[in-house]
């Protein structure tokens, strides 16, 4: 469990180690304290603990405090946000052109957020040689 791979780093700990860790500590509470030292630096621990309450569900053993333990995580973290952060109002930022299959137009991926727009809002989009400028819609 968490050993060094061979460029250094620090190898996960998987579903399958927290597992065993749980078992071979008897299970229940002994089983959390065992495993909660190895999900301190973890990325995803609430995807890793409902693989291992799947896990022992499956093979007839109670999950219970793992799932209070799931629970307490999911509760204390907020799901993340992938990506950059949202552009604001005079903000520069750069883009790559991007293009699908050799026929396809090529295109740029345009946050909107910063117009204060939702899906299924329209804007006007003006094209010129210069650049694009995008405009909110009046509704109605």
């Amino acid at each position: 469990m968490a050993n060094s791979n061979s460029n250094g780093r620090k190898a996960p700990v998987t579903h399958k180690d927290l597992t065993m860790a749980y078992l071979m500590a008897g299970g229940g509470q002994k089983g959390v304290d065992a495993i909660s030292p190895l999900l301190a630096n973890h990325t995803n621990v609430v995807d890793v603990l409902d693989k291992v309450i799947q896990s022992l569900t499956i093979n007839g053993q109670s999950a219970t405090e793992l799932q209070d333990l799931s629970d307490e995580f999911a509760a204390a973290n907020t799901p993340g946000v992938k990506g950059r952060k949202p552009v604001t109002s005079g903000q520069t930022r750069n883009y790559s052109v991007q293009q699908i299959g050799d026929d396809g137009d090529v295109f740029i991926r345009l946050p909107l957020s910063s117009l204060g727009l939702s899906k299924g809002e329209r804007v006007s989009a003006t094209f010129s040689a210069d650049g694009v400028q995008v405009n909110r819609m009046s509704k109605g």
